[in-house]
């Protein structure tokens, strides 16, 4: 039987030492900019969308194929 898709998005979070957002998705670590900025939440949201738009496949600097 196939594994089931999680159905939680990965989380916001502080890298305490820096005060940068991060988020890790599917092992791969994204850094976002300075924790709790608009502009850090703006990446986080269109990173997100892109991850679910594409059927949860992200790899940095690839375009999934049709």
């Amino acid at each position: 039987m196939p594994r089931q898709k999680p159905t939680a998005l990965p989380p916001y979070l502080l890298h305490k030492h820096s005060g940068h957002a991060r988020t890790r998705i599917e092992g791969q670590e994204f850094w976002l900019g300075v924790h709790g900025t608009p502009e850090s939440q703006e990446r986080y949201d269109r990173l997100i969308a892109e991850w679910l738009a594409n059927d949860r496949p992200l790899r940095i600097g690839t375009i999934p194929q049709v």
